[in-house]
């Protein structure tokens, strides 16, 4: 629990200072092996990925990232991230409503969460380097 609360503290408070998203990392890791599980390891590593981009300037996505792709993803940005927090919602309903059908849409649910999380890390790349681009 205390290793819980020290990354919560650090993602909110600290992840945006120099290091903040190594640091991140290497806590996430941390709560892994002691007992944090799998499904955290996946928002902590892409927290912490995210973490080490914050004020850093995005030249590699700009230059390896197809412009129709980046159109795309930038599109995308803010409808990933609401499919996401739907996701969530929906299951926390249906675990709390339905269990049993719950335990059967484990599978989805474990396969579909990482896929999200990292559609919105591309998504949010994507729409900073075009405003990176933009406020130039």
């Amino acid at each position: 629990m205390i290793v819980a609360v020290v990354v919560l503290i650090w993602a909110a408070v600290f992840v945006q200072r120099d290091h903040g998203g190594i640091v991140l990392l290497v806590l996430t890791v941390f709560l892994f092996l002691v007992g944090g599980g799998f499904y955290i390891l996946w928002f902590g590593v892409v927290a912490g990925i995210a973490g080490t981009k914050i004020g850093a300037p995005l030249t590699w996505w700009r230059v390896h990232l197809p412009a129709g792709m980046a159109r795309v993803l930038v599109r995308l940005w803010p409808w990933v991230l609401i499919l996401y927090l739907v996701w969530v919602a929906a299951s926390w309903f249906i675990g709390s409503a339905f269990g049993e059908l719950m335990l059967r849409l484990t599978p989805l649910v474990t396969a579909a969460t990482p896929v999200l999380l990292v559609l919105i890390l591309l998504t949010s790349f994507a729409c900073d380097t075009r405003t990176e681009a933009e406020t130039r």
